[in-house]
């Protein structure tokens, strides 16, 4: 997906400061999904109710040579 030229964003994502995060819904090995708000995103004024994905810790792919 291309960057937004304006913001350096993929579409879709925004920055932390639009978001607060309320509790984990999910985990898995390498990340976990957390129910948040997020606040005037997409020309969507108010708070709008999203998922958050974030990555556990140091995640490093290793490519085998």
């Amino acid at each position: 997906m291309p960057l937004n030229p304006a913001t350096k964003l993929r579409n879709w994502e925004i920055s932390r400061e639009y978001v607060q995060v309320s509790k984990v819904i999910g985990t898995g090995t390498f990340s976990q999904v957390a129910k948040a708000l997020a606040w005037n995103i997409n020309g969507i004024k108010g708070l709008t109710t999203v998922a958050v994905k974030m990555l556990k810790g140091m995640c490093i792919t290793y490519v085998g040579v």
